[in-house]
C-alpha cells in the first residue's frame, strides 16, 4: 500500500503515536492499581 500524500503519512504516524500512548497508559494504571492493591494485602510489619 503506498501513501501518495505526505500530509496522509504523517496524520497516520501522529494517529499511531496517540493510541499507542492510550493503550500504555491504560496498562500503566492498571499496573499501578493492582500494585496498590497488592501493598495493601500485605500485612503491616
Amino acid at each position: 500500500m503506498i501513501i501518495l500524500s505526505p500530509i496522509w503519512s504523517a496524520v497516520l504516524l501522529w494517529w499511531l503515536v496517540g493510541v499507542s500512548l492510550v493503550v500504555l497508559g491504560a496498562i500503566q494504571i492498571g499496573r499501578a492499581l493492582t500494585l496498590k492493591k497488592s501493598v495493601e494485602a500485605l500485612p503491616a510489619a
